[in-house]
């Protein structure tokens, strides 16, 4: 049984006649027997939550950062604008990871420099426990010279040059696959 969420709603399917239902938050909407091959789902090769926590423990060693201090991360929404975000949920830092960087063509070198960017906000104190080291999280330079003393300061260039002239061309392609399948979907 393979299930998926789209635009539509959440989608179930069964492996033999092909039920599908697309289920939203108040009832089954649709619901109709497609003879064909499974529809695959919307994306096969993806990046998880464990692949962002082993990231953040690489990182966590480089900048230092005590284990008292408790961190999370996971992807969030889908954002387009928002790569990363940090911020403090109960005495824990919650790391969010825009939804479009789960696919593997984002390379991985960019995914990295994100959560190294929110890490250095726990560890300049914003987000998280610890004593603020700068009034302004960005202002001055800030997470570009907390790079450099890491020894990642190419890490920030190159992903930076790759957002700058990708970013929202991926999330474009990303948004039509989706579109396809469910048109797919409704045609059959």
């Amino acid at each position: 049984m393979l299930t998926f969420k789209g635009k539509l709603g959440l989608f179930i399917m069964s492996n033999k006649r092909q039920n599908i239902k697309i289920v939203t938050k108040k009832k089954v909407v649709k619901r109709r027997v497609v003879k064909k091959k499974a529809v695959q789902p919307i994306f096969e090769n993806i990046r998880t939550n464990d692949d962002l926590k082993d990231i953040m423990e690489t990182f966590r060693k480089k900048l230092n950062i005590d284990d008292n201090v408790d961190i999370r991360i996971k992807f969030g929404r889908k954002a387009r604008r928002v790569l990363g975000s940090v911020k403090l949920v109960e005495k824990t830092s919650l790391i969010k990871i825009s939804k479009y960087m789960c696919d593997y063509r984002v390379p991985e070198y960019v995914l990295k420099e994100v959560i190294l960017h929110e890490m250095i906000h726990i560890k300049t104190g914003h987000g998280s426990v610890l004593q603020k080291q700068y009034e302004h999280a960005h202002r001055g330079g800030v997470i570009r010279k907390e790079m450099a003393l890491v020894g990642e300061e190419e890490l920030y260039d190159t992903s930076d040059k790759w957002v700058k002239t990708n970013w929202f061309k991926h999330v474009r392609s990303y948004n039509m696959r989706e579109r396809q399948i469910i048109k797919k979907m409704n045609n059959d």
